[in-house]
């Protein structure tokens, strides 16, 4: 039995949908490597500041002297109805402080997500800001406009703290607040796979219909008597 060769028309489609996956597959990759590149050197700066933060938080976390009124700070977030800003949105906050308070009292902002109770209410912040943070100067009250760098960059819970004279003390709190990330280029990413996906079940579907075509026996033509030769076709089988 001869095989069933399929027809150029559906090679040629196959070869290229296949070219086709292997040039999407190139133009991802590359940008992937390339932002793993240019993290490499970021992760490291925020291994290093973790390691000097964590010397510092060791060197300056006191308790509060037992003379200051916690009352007469206050730290709010300026926010929405929601409660929530988007990555690299600049975020406002109202702090108010006792005229005698130290200038060198300031605002920091944390992360609080899987921090339980009995480590919210400790008063003295155990992890750095990493250099998030404000001074108050001389000022009793005011506002404090948090962006750029001195905000976070990975979505979750946060709050702001309003610290004692550059000890992690804690005088104040925040209401907790979120950041939220709508990454076009994550979404784009998906999409990509899910179209790649597509392709590669088109292929898969064009080689099942070319070996279930190849499989196939092929069809013998209907006996005709008035054919040529059917006389002695017929002769040979006893007809």
């Amino acid at each position: 039995m001869e095989a069933v060769k399929p027809p150029p028309q559906l090679l040629n489609g196959v070869e290229q949908i296949r070219l086709s996956g292997t040039k999407f597959m190139e133009n991802t990759t590359k940008p992937i490597e390339q932002l793993v590149d240019r993290a490499r050197p970021k992760m490291r700066e925020v291994v290093h500041d973790l390691s000097e933060s964590a010397l510092n938080i060791t060197r300056r976390s006191v308790p509060l002297p037992s003379t200051i009124d916690v009352s007469k700070y206050s730290v709010v977030v300026v926010a929405n109805t929601a409660a929530a800003f988007e990555v690299s949105q600049p975020i406002t906050v109202k702090f108010t402080a006792p005229a005698s308070h130290p200038k060198l009292d300031w605002i920091g902002v944390y992360p609080i997500d899987g921090l339980s109770a009995a480590a919210a209410a400790v008063p003295i912040s155990a992890v750095p800001s990493q250099g998030r943070w404000h001074y108050l100067g001389t000022e009793t009250a005011g506002e404090i406009v948090f962006s750029g760098s001195f905000l976070p960059v990975i979505p979750g819970k946060y709050e702001f703290r309003l610290h004692y004279s550059d000890n992690h003390g804690i005088l104040a709190r925040s209401a907790s607040f979120a950041l939220t990330r709508k990454d076009k280029h994550t979404l784009l990413f998906f999409f990509n796979y899910f179209f790649l996906f597509f392709i590669y079940l088109i292929i898969f579907y064009c080689l099942y219909s070319w070996v279930k075509l190849s499989s196939r026996q092929p069809r013998r033509p209907p006996h005709d008597p008035a054919a040529p030769g059917a006389a002695a076709v017929a002769l040979q089988h006893g007809l």
